[in-house]
């Protein structure tokens, strides 16, 4: 029930652009997402790969609907 609730949230429009514009909310998110696209996480990871650190991709794929 919690997890159809979630993925139901997930799809909500109006929330998701709360949570991406809210400041609060963005702070606690930013933290474990590193970007809304490719290229944005792409950035991140060589910002944090020059300070020595290593990172590890992963497309969430909660809402994924088919194979490819």
């Amino acid at each position: 029930m919690l997890r159809d609730t979630l993925l139901y949230l997930a799809h909500n429009d109006n929330l998701r652009e709360f949570v991406i514009s809210n400041r609060a909310t963005r702070g606690v998110s930013r933290r474990f997402v590193a970007g809304e696209t490719l290229d944005e996480a792409i950035q991140v990871t060589r910002v944090l790969n020059r300070k020595g650190m290593h990172v590890s991709l992963d497309h969430l794929g909660e809402n994924v609907t088919d194979a490819k």
